[in-house]
Order: C-alpha cells, then sequence, then structure tokens
C-alpha cells in the first residue's frame, strides 16, 4: 500500500477546501457551459500579434483561416472551400465559401482576405509573423513602402483568392493555417487599433464576450457559424499556471479537461476509473540540450559526440517524466513523413564519451555551464545531466534564469549549454530543419553551420515532389545527427484527461487544430 506523502495529503485537502467552498456557496457546476483552462495568460487576442501557444488556441475559437489542420497532420478547408496549387508550386488560388461571415455580419470575400494578409505584413501592426507571408510575390516591397498593395494576392474574384509566390516554396499551405494567417474583419481591426487584441472579432465557432485578466476568459457560441454552432452554449477559459490549483479544479469538476501533471502522473494513468477518459496525444516537439558550436569546447564534434553519450536518456525519460516520451533519432518527430525510425542512436556509452573526450584534448573533462528556464520539473531533469556528465569528469553548473532572459541569452551567444525544447508551427519536416540548423536560423541559436546541411535544407523548402523533399529532409537530418549540434533527447508525449460527462472529445496534435465544436456534456 502507497503512503500519502505530504504533497498529496496538501492536495487532498485543497480539494475538500475547494469542494466545501463551491457547496457552500452555492456556485454549482453548470452544464451548458465547457470549462478549459490555460498555462499562462495570454498577451492578447489579434492573430497577428499570436506568438505562444496559448494565443493560438484561443484564436482558433475566435477566427478561421483559408485553410485549417486536421486532428492529424491533414489540412482541411476553412474559409476556402478548395484550393489548387500549379505545377510550377508558384500559384495557389482558393475558392471561398460564399457567405462565411464574421459574427459582426460582416461576408468574407477575397477583398477581406486581402486586406488580412496585407495588415499582418504592414509594420505598424508590428506582427512578428511577417515571414509566414514574405515568400509571396510583391510582399517585401510593400513592407518597405515601396507598394501600396501585395502584388502577388490577387482579389478580382469576390469568392477567388490567387496568391503567387516568388518561387515554389512548399511548406507555404501550412503557414496558411497558422495563427497568424487568420482572417479578421479590416475595419473592425483598424477602428479598435491596439484594443482589437482586447476585443476581438472573428468568423470562428466562438464569440468573444469578456476577459478578466489573470482569471478567465469568457466564450459564447456563434449560432451562425458557417460549419455548424457548437453544441455547447458556452465556453470559459480559466488561466490556471500551477499544477496544485489544476487537480483541484479538476477534482472538484470545475474543469472538463485537463493534461495530466508529472507530479500525479501515475495516480492517474494507472487508475481504473480514469482509464476510459485519458487521451494519448503523440505531439509534434523535440527536447534536446543546444551546444554553442561556435565555442571551445563545443568548436569540436568529437566533444559535441561525446555529451550525447555520456546520457542514458532513456532512463532520465523514465524516471523524471514517467516514460511519457519518444527517444529521438534525430530532430524530426514520429508522425511525419520524413521521420527516420532506422537510424541508430548514440545510446548511452560512458567508455566511448571518455575516449572522444580524450582525442579532443580533454581527458579530464571541463568546467561548464548548463542554461535552464526556472521549473521544478526541468531542474530534476538538468540536475540528471548533471549527474552523468560528472560521470565523465565534466562539471556541470546549472544557471536558471527567467524565459524571457534565457531566450536573449541565447540569441547573444551567452550560454555554453541549454536545455530546450521546440513545437511545430505547422507540420512539415522543414519546420524542424530550417528553424533549427539553417546557419541563418541557428545564428541566433547555438551558432551551427553546415553547407551541405543548408544546400540540402534549401532544396526541402522549393522541391513540389512529396517523396524527393522525403529524401532530402532525411539527409539533412543525418548530417545533422552526425554532427551532433545538439544532444537529440526525445520527443514528448501528452496525456490528457476528460470528464465523464464530456463526450465526443477527440485530442489533436497541431495545437491551434481543436475548436470543441462536436463536444456535448452529459451529466
Amino acid at each position: 500500500m502507497r503512503t500519502h506523502s505530504a504533497w498529496y495529503t496538501c492536495l487532498l485537502l485543497a480539494v475538500f477546501s475547494a469542494t466545501l467552498l463551491f457547496s457552500c456557496s452555492g456556485n454549482d457546476r453548470q452544464y451548458d457551459t465547457l470549462y478549459l483552462y490555460l498555462d499562462n495568460e495570454p498577451k492578447g487576442l489579434d492573430p497577428a500579434l499570436s506568438t505562444d501557444f496559448g494565443t493560438g488556441q484561443i484564436c482558433a475559437l475566435l477566427f478561421d483561416n483559408l485553410v485549417r489542420f486536421g486532428k492529424e497532420t491533414d489540412l482541411q478547408p476553412g474559409i476556402a472551400k478548395s484550393w489548387d496549387i500549379s505545377e510550377d508550386g508558384l500559384t495557389y488560388t482558393f475558392q471561398l465559401h460564399e457567405g462565411f461571415r464574421f459574427s459582426n455580419g460582416t461576408e468574407i470575400t477575397s477583398s477581406v482576405v486581402k486586406q488580412s494578409i496585407e495588415r499582418v505584413l504592414n509594420p505598424e501592426t508590428r506582427s512578428l509573423r511577417t515571414w509566414l507571408f514574405t515568400p509571396v510575390q510583391g510582399a517585401r516591397a510593400y513592407i518597405d513602402g515601396e507598394a501600396s498593395e501585395v502584388s502577388g494576392i490577387q482579389a478580382d474574384n469576390p469568392y477567388q483568392v490567387v496568391i503567387t509566390l516568388k518561387e515554389p516554396f512548399a511548406p507555404f499551405l501550412g503557414f496558411l493555417a497558422m495563427p497568424a494567417a487568420a482572417i479578421v474583419p479590416p475595419e473592425v481591426a483598424d477602428r479598435l487599433g491596439k484594443n482589437f487584441a482586447e476585443s476581438p472579432v472573428g468568423s470562428g465557432p466562438w464569440i468573444f464576450e469578456e476577459w478578466q485578466h489573470d482569471s478567465f476568459i469568457r466564450l459564447r457560441a456563434n449560432p451562425d457559424y458557417f460549419y455548424g454552432k457548437p453544441k455547447i452554449n458556452k465556453a470559459v477559459l480559466k488561466v490556471i499556471p500551477e499544477a496544485f490549483s489544476l487537480i483541484a479544479e479538476f477534482e472538484t469538476g470545475q474543469l472538463d479537461l485537463m493534461d495530466v501533471p508529472q507530479a500525479e502522473f501515475e495516480r492517474w494513468t494507472e487508475s481504473e476509473k480514469w482509464q476510459n477518459y485519458l487521451h494519448v496525444v503523440n505531439e509534434m516537439n523535440l527536447f534536446y540540450i543546444g551546444l554553442n558550436c561556435n565555442k571551445p569546447p563545443f568548436d569540436d564534434v568529437r566533444v559535441r559526440r561525446a555529451m550525447s553519450y555520456a546520457l542514458d536518456a532513456e532512463t532520465i525519460l523514465n524516471t523524471t517524466l514517467n516514460g511519457a516520451g519518444v527517444l529521438s533519432h534525430g530532430p524530426i518527430p514520429p508522425g511525419l513523413a520524413s521521420y527516420d525510425s532506422t537510424r541508430k542512436r548514440y545510446g548511452y556509452n560512458p567508455d566511448k564519451a571518455k575516449e572522444l573526450l580524450a582525442e579532443a584534448g580533454y581527458p579530464r573533462g571541463f568546467t561548464i555551464e548548463l542554461w535552464q528556464s526556472q521549473n521544478s520539473t526541468l531542474n530534476q531533469i538538468t540536475e540528471a545531466f548533471q549527474a552523468y556528465y560528472a560521470r565523465i569528469g565534466i562539471e556541470v553548473n546549472i544557471v536558471r534564469t527567467d524565459f524571457n532572459l534565457l531566450m536573449d541569452a541565447i540569441r547573444q551567444g551567452e550560454p555554453d549549454m541549454y536545455y530546450m525544447n521546440w513545437w511545430a508551427d505547422y507540420p512539415d519536416a522543414e519546420n524542424f530543419l530550417y528553424p533549427l540548423f539553417h546557419s541563418s536560423q541557428a545564428a541566433r541559436r547555438n551558432r551551427y553551420a553546415n553547407p551541405e546541411v543548408d544546400s540540402l535544407i534549401e532544396q526541402n523548402r522549393v522541391t513540389v515532389d512529396p517523396q524527393e523533399r522525403i529524401k532530402l529532409a532525411r539527409k539533412a537530418e543525418k548530417l545533422i545527427y552526425e554532427d551532433a549540434p545538439y544532444v537529440f533527447l526525445w520527443h514528448e508525449i501528452t496525456y490528457e484527461l476528460t470528464q465523464p460527462w464530456l463526450k465526443n472529445y477527440r485530442s489533436a496534435i497541431m495545437f491551434n487544430a481543436q475548436k470543441y465544436t462536436e463536444v456535448e456534456l452529459k451529466p
């Protein structure tokens, strides 16, 4: 029989207190309202300014895109009912649904789509996602103020949008499904200015009602939603940053869905009571240790490889994350066509690590800093790294800092190495190659550069043939894995729990694919 920890005892007391509070206050659960949660307070609800997961998830409820992600990695119709891509990969022709409207009644026509895209590119909007549309012909001239419109977006027919690219760019369609590519009503956005982020108007299945900062966001179902009104009338997204509070809310029935916290992983995932309400999500991500390739000792590939051989990633995954992940064979995660499961991992081999260090001139190891953001779960993981590296003579000093300060330091090239993760913006291998390993992008991260890798990534981006793209991605990944600019660790898996009364729920791989239109509450 397992004994309760002090933490768990406190949790039970909190749950009991919360239950007593709800019953005494009469604040009973409303079953016409879907209760969800956010890890952090969103920065705003303007899609053009969306850079974080939370904001992207909410924007997916309030807005629509030309195309949208399905529950897997497929792309489905959104505002566009169909599309055609020319054989040379330059011209994208979208046929729009007639009668697709914003919640204020304004119909979405081709001119609205054009203006919405130009709004993202307009420097006055200050969007950090202009790169979504810079492949479009004439986008750079518009950004630089040399043109009054984007020449590569044609809206001559009210229900047809033609987008022409400067050169073929295979991932472009996936770009159009990202939060920042959502279509907004230009006249409302212009009239409200910065306040649009606080009072958004969209065409999505949910309509914004109220935002109590650091507390909750309230939505109501859109009765005129083009694809059908949601089956639940209201939705409340509570801001709950702490696992302790999250579990208490779920226990008392005040949340309909939660990700299983690591601190209570076994309790929930091994419970017979909850087995039928557990959803496993094989998400698109990569967890890694970045090595600064521009500074000794990591300017030597032998040292970088030694860092991989020194870690027993499988044991660390099983002990700190309850095995909730798949060991990585490189940057590309399972679920993408370019994933190569046949590649042999470095594996745990401390003798090989010591041999490589000696060859590189570090027979007694060295002292190094490992940077991380402040988080209790991360502490357990990085302390495990520290212990393993000590076994081969490497003294690791852990530097814990605020996430934003960590990112600034990485951009400046300050950390020797850092523990970080990357989540897919769009389901394409290119998203795990170009932003992380092309020298023009890695210059802002770990300073990795390999001209052959650059060439393969560039070919992958402009190649139209899907099978050829897979070959190019795998070739690039093989070289990257051999160069070992990262210690590739794992691709984390998320476990979701739903309440018994939440019906028809199906998890989604992409973070902004969930719209909650089909779910029902049946207590």
